[in-house]
């Protein structure tokens, strides 16, 4: 059986709540058996002195006395009664043995007080047969069962103590337990960590490279248009065609270091090995051009594409980049991906219908339930990392697998407003992307680019990252419907555990995009109607 913690933890409850009801049933069984004596003696001594008992040393005394063997027996047959307790209690049935046999044995020594009377009276007589089960009775209550009660209560001590030092045996046992699983644990979190931290990103890196030597010699560079953007760490560029895709589009990645070249393996890997899906811009190939800006490339950042000739050793790429030295080294990784029309930024901007929204909302959450499906986080969820298509779908991109020591470098670069509070503190989980689609549903809902006004109070990016901490949130505005606002306030709850799961969200949003598509038909209805 595997061990687990929570396993620990159901075996700990489930032995306390037996502990507890042993000692419990000790404590009251001691207490049950005074009651039961002092019952018995107090309402059933008339009846027991009233019943038609002969003892066997009465049959005895009375045979004694009889002549005739024969009418021994008659005596003894028809005055032998067998007393049953009607209770099942073993303490009871022992009680009433002890009682037979100590009236059935006979009295080691004769009872004075009621000497005389029976000397008065006809052996075998009703009154001669009551005066000494009296006596029997008495002498019981006084000695006897003093000593029988005794002697349970001495056994019950014992079964409390047992209970009690195999109840500390078993707390002993859990503890180790419990710090051999730690340790284990903490064995295998290592081991992952190393797995993680140091040769999956070799791994990752030499499939780029093996992926980038591939295509590089099948299909060749591409040749680069115009700037469509850009973003912290690259510039994307326009292609009329590679390979099989016309036209496409070229994300360039210059690595400043190490740490880049890891972050932009693992984002190559992670992407094509969650394969395709409709709400999510895929990565179709890499490469890597080790001459970036030193041959006949267009400069990046350049409008329009323009080309011209670089000189030996320029590094006119890696300046436009954003490098604050150009590189450690030149090689650029060019990734190419399906072009878009624009981001949600400028979408929102040119204008988009209620409908529109709705579906790019629902076409988010779509991408990122997926994304959490595959057990990663995007953690940088905004307009900007939102694609429209043609067709007006959105698509999520600029996946980013940073590790969580990120958050708290400095290397986030842009303002917090979409960044849950918790990711400030790298302990964090899949639910941040849930704080900051209700951030981007509010651009969504307000129809515009502008900054919520609540934030734009604050002064500085720090004083915006404490007033998150401290449940600043974007403002309702007038023209949010009372369903649209539940929903982002559901999303950017302060404790991620209060935060409404994309599921639900995503009905939500289905609902209302067609009550939309509804009214927008019974509009049209109504407008071929009247012409």
């Amino acid at each position: 059986m595997q061990v687990a913690p929570r396993r620990l933890e159901y075996a700990r409850q489930q032995e306390e709540q037996l502990y507890d009801e042993l000692l419990a049933v000790a404590r009251n069984k001691e207490e049950n058996i005074r009651l039961l004596i002092a019952k018995t003696l107090d309402q059933d001594r008339d009846l027991l002195l009233r019943r038609e008992c002969v003892l066997r040393e009465v049959n005895k005394r009375v045979g004694q006395q009889l002549v005739m063997p024969p009418a021994s027996q008659l005596v003894n047959a028809a005055y032998q009664v067998e007393v049953r307790p009607t209770s099942s209690w073993g303490l009871l049935r022992s009680m009433w043995e002890r009682i037979k046999e100590l009236l059935t044995g006979g009295a080691s020594a004769p009872l004075d007080e009621g000497a005389s009377l029976r000397r008065r009276t006809a052996p075998g007589s009703r009154e001669w047969k009551r005066q000494i089960a009296a006596d029997m009775i008495r002498g019981l209550s006084e000695k006897r069962l003093a000593r029988t009660i005794a002697a349970q209560v001495r056994c019950l001590t014992l079964i409390s103590g047992e209970i009690k030092a195999a109840h500390s045996m078993f707390l002993s046992y859990m503890e180790l337990l419990e710090t051999q699983l730690n340790e284990m644990n903490n064995s295998i979190e290592r081991r992952k960590d190393q797995l993680k931290g140091v040769h999956a990103p070799k791994l990752a890196k030499l499939a780029l490279h093996t992926d980038a030597i591939n295509n590089r010699v099948k299909y060749g560079l591409p040749v680069l248009g115009g700037e469509l953007g850009r973003g912290h760490f690259g510039v994307v560029y326009s292609c009329k065609s590679w390979a099989k895709y016309s036209p496409c589009a070229v994300k360039t990645l210059l690595p400043r270091d190490s740490a880049q070249w890891r972050d932009i393996a693992l984002q190559y890997h992670y992407t094509r090995l969650m394969g395709y899906h409709p709400r999510i811009v895929g990565i179709h190939a890499c490469l890597i051009d080790k001459y970036y800006g030193e041959g006949n490339k267009p400069v990046p950042g350049r409008a329009g594409g323009g080309r011209e000739r670089w000189g030996s050793g320029s590094r006119s790429g890696a300046k436009a980049h954003g490098s604050k030295s150009g590189a450690l080294s030149n090689q650029c990784v060019l990734l190419i991906m399906d072009m878009h029309e624009c981001d949600l930024d400028t979408a929102i901007r040119r204008g988009l219908l209620w409908y529109q929204r709705l579906r790019i909302a629902l076409d988010v959450v779509l991408g990122i339930r997926f994304l959490h499906s595959q057990g990663l986080i995007h953690r940088d969820i905004k307009p900007k990392n939102v694609l429209i298509d043609v067709k007006g779908r959105a698509k999520v991109t600029d996946l980013d697998f940073c590790k969580p020591e990120a958050m708290m470098t400095g290397s986030i670069v842009g303002t917090p407003i979409h960044m849950a509070p918790e990711l400030f503190s790298g302990n964090y989980d899949s639910s941040v992307d849930v704080y900051a689609f209700g951030v981007l549903f509010w651009y969504l809902c307000s129809g515009k680019t502008n900054m919520p006004r609540n934030f734009c109070l604050q002064k500085s990016k720090e004083d915006l990252k404490v007033a998150v901490f401290k449940g600043v949130r974007p403002e309702c505005l007038s023209t949010f419907s009372p369903e649209c606002w539940a929903i982002m306030e559901q999303c950017w709850a302060s404790d991620p555990r209060d935060r409404i799961l994309l599921g639900f969200v995503e009905d939500r949003l289905s609902e209302m995009l067609k009550k939309s598509l509804d009214d927008m038909k019974e509009e049209d209805v109504s407008l071929t109607d009247a012409t």
